[in-house]
């Protein structure tokens, strides 16, 4: 049997399916899932199979064949699908990020020299957390030390002298 057979025993590509692009007959796993789980998550062709048991070694074999006879085309379509999502994430912040904004307040490295510290205390005590925006672009979430109370329940309940205290003190 030509190794070609063999390839398009396990690969298949349908207009409609999967946006046209090669995947594992039968299934909605593109051979650029493949390629990523293998070559960028490091994954071994066993440890894809195990898991996605619908899937045979032929299966991610095959896929991974198919990569090598059309690497420009495969490497291509990851590009454009990270390009895709890299928009579609500027255009959409997540349900989390949205929330986020509601409770923490994000501000530059530079605001925070223009401002006392407590000025900054402050503005952390309104809001649960404060990102703090970096010039590289990376960022360091800053959270307010929740203070405790004393609580009136360990007065004159027999608790071992030195207790409370050491209890708020940590």
């Amino acid at each position: 049997m030509a190794i070609q057979n063999v390839i398009s025993e396990h690969i298949e590509i349908t207009p409609g399916f999967c946006g046209g692009k090669p995947r594992i007959a039968g299934h909605r796993i593109k051979v650029q899932d493949i390629v990523i789980w293998h070559e960028r998550m490091g994954m071994s062709p066993d440890e894809i199979v195990s898991q996605y048991p619908t899937i045979t070694l032929a299966d991610v074999y095959a896929a991974l064949a198919y990569y090598h006879d059309h690497i420009q085309e495969i490497r291509q379509q990851i590009d454009e699908d990270e390009k895709f999502v890299q928009e579609l994430e500027a255009k959409t912040p997540s349900l989390v990020q949205q929330k986020l904004m509601n409770v923490e307040q994000t501000i530059t490295i530079e605001s925070i020299r223009n401002i006392s510290g407590e000025d900054f205390l402050s503005l952390l005590r309104q809001k649960s957390a404060i990102t703090v925006q970096f010039p590289n672009g990376e960022s360091l979430i800053v959270q307010a030390k929740v203070e405790l109370a004393p609580l009136p329940i360990l007065d004159g309940q027999g608790v071992p002298k030195g207790w409370k205290e050491e209890i708020y003190k940590h």
